[in-house]
């Protein structure tokens, strides 16, 4: 499944900017895909100091990057996979996992789980913005899907891993765990179950997009992100209970003031989200295609529950 889709990355490769039919006004990664001067990445935590060797940026399926593992007793070397052409950050997940999130293009990215006290690697899957929480508990990112005409529309489904589950339990019972794209659990659109294809050949008014990256809460228990669909623009803010399924919040915004003539050319793309805290309020950062921006605050009073049948 992973190596069809990296096919389908190379197919489309000379027809579309980063091989990918996003809009212009998705959302950027957070570091810019820059493999031939990929910055140091290393994680140093209790004891143990991760440290990103480069391989070669030019032929990395043969020559990929490295994860050189030191602690007390001993040093090891850990060979990431070969797609990945650059690493942007290891996070510690756990007492003996990390989070390793690459880069294949300038859009896509992989997420690779790895023990580092067996040099395993346990699992990996490529998505769009992915983040990993604070407290190392889950990470979030938006459901991979490949290149498309616009006769397979696609939709955003935003997702979360949960590290400590191991990689059968963050994949449908009927999903390998050699698949690398049907990974994670939906937590939005409200009522979607994670299934082969359920992101792509949907209808107009059915379609969700990205219109800001993933962002945490200090604490890992809350995420928060805008969302367009259609003329719609709206804030999704989802709590994770220790127990129980998560509880998504969606406040409305009404955005169209920010451009003097309402027209689809005004619509806001993009937005920047800073949450308090998990009992908010959230500071929104709202910038339209015209280049106006606003600075709201909204209140936790403001979101209101969306409550899944599922």
């Amino acid at each position: 499944m992973k190596l069809l889709a990296l096919a389908l990355i190379c197919l489309h490769a000379y027809s579309l900017p980063d091989a990918l039919a996003q809009p212009s006004s998705y959302p950027t990664p957070f570091n810019t895909y820059d493999p031939v001067h990929q910055k140091p990445v290393s994680l140093n935590d209790s004891g143990v100091t991760i440290i990103l060797q480069q391989g070669d940026p030019q032929n990395y399926f043969t020559d990929p990057d490295k994860l050189i593992v030191s602690t007390p007793s001993e040093t090891s070397t850990i060979s990431l996979p070969g797609d990945i052409g650059q690493v942007d950050s290891i996070s510690r997940l756990g007492d003996s996992q990390v989070a390793v999130l690459g880069m294949v293009n300038g859009s896509v990215s992989e997420v690779v789980v790895v023990n580092w006290k067996t040099g395993l690697i346990v699992d990996e899957f490529l998505c769009y913005l992915p983040a990993v929480s604070p407290d190392g508990q889950k990470i979030a990112f938006i459901k991979f899907y490949p290149p498309h005409g616009n006769e397979f529309p696609p939709t955003d489904h935003f997702m979360v891993y949960e590290p400590a589950k191991g990689p059968g339990s963050n994949r449908p019972i009927d999903v390998a765990t050699r698949d690398h794209i049907n990974v994670g659990t939906t937590i939005y659109p409200p009522n979607e179950r994670n299934h082969e294809s359920d992101n792509v050949g949907r209808f107009a008014g059915e379609t969700y997009a990205a219109a800001s990256r993933l962002y945490w809460t200090v604490n890992g228990k809350s995420l928060l992100f805008g969302v367009r669909s259609g003329t719609e623009f709206s804030i999704v803010w989802v709590t994770f209970p220790s127990t129980g399924s998560p509880e998504v919040k969606i406040d409305d915004l009404g955005t169209s003031h920010l451009c003097s003539t309402p027209q689809p050319a005004c619509l806001v793309v993009g937005s920047d989200i800073d949450a308090g805290g998990d009992d908010g309020p959230v500071s929104v950062r709202l910038t339209s295609v015209a280049g106006k921006t606003e600075l709201r605050r909204l209140p936790a009073s403001e979101f209101l529950s969306v409550n899944p049948s599922r």
